[in-house]
């Protein structure tokens, strides 16, 4: 059965705990947490993965439609109780726009609008094609056959791809982007290293070969790779 991975943010906390209560009405919705900021909601996502925000609009600080802006390959629908930013939402590709106050049926409309989109996008395979980073202030999408390995250094992560001379920089966790990537076409076989399996040429005790590349191998990634390539 599908189940969405979803967040709700919302300054108001009647809003905020109104939302949270329809989501768990919807059965194929899992709400992993709820934020009363953008700014928090937006740290939350640099190190997980979501498939559906809710979001209102008018917020303190950093507003809804900017927080969007910053946000790729994330289904969106937006809630405020002001119907003048709608052409704004549409202009971040939202999936929906409720105004508030939320009645269930139109929330549950919404959702099994963004149910449908989900499962085009599946069907199409665009989600296993392709990821897209933030790498030096540029969006780029990025194909996954392309990737080589993905190197993690703390609070970022290093993208090395067969097309690049140079490696892309990605703000974002080793987790956080392994959660983005198919788990039939990468596996982690060290705590800072992340390999394409399509791309590893040989394995030996303690390295994974990429032809000529090297790719150390955790002792607890072992049995797992060895598995793999029995």
């Amino acid at each position: 059965m599908t189940e969405l991975k979803c967040i709700a943010v919302d300054d108001e906390p009647l809003a905020l705990e109104l939302i949270s209560d329809n989501i768990k009405r919807v059965p194929f919705l899992k709400c992993v947490a709820t934020f009363n900021s953008a700014e928090k909601a937006k740290e939350h996502l640099k190190t997980n993965k979501v498939d559906l925000i809710f979001l209102d609009i008018q917020m303190p600080g950093l507003s809804g439609v900017e927080f969007a802006k910053t946000i790729n390959d994330t289904m969106i629908i937006f809630t405020t109780a002001y119907d003048d930013y709608a052409v704004e939402g549409f202009e971040v590709a939202a999936v929906d726009y409720i105004l508030k106050p939320i009645m269930f049926p139109r929330f549950e409309k919404a959702c099994l609008k963004a149910k449908t989109f989900w499962e085009l996008q599946q069907q199409s395979g665009v989600a296993e094609q392709s990821i897209t980073i933030r790498s030096e202030h540029r969006t780029i999408k990025l194909l996954l056959k392309n990737i080589l390995y993905i190197e993690g250094l703390k609070d970022y992560v290093k993208i090395y791809t067969d097309d690049n001379d140079r490696p892309l920089l990605t703000r974002t966790n080793l987790k956080g982007m392994g959660d983005q990537l198919p788990n039939k076409q990468f596996m982690r076989v060290h705590k800072s290293y992340i390999v394409n399996l399509n791309k590893v040429t040989g394995t030996s005790t303690d390295v994974v070969l990429l032809s000529k590349i090297e790719i150390p191998l955790g002792e607890s990634y072992k049995a797992e790779v060895k598995d793999h390539f029995k």
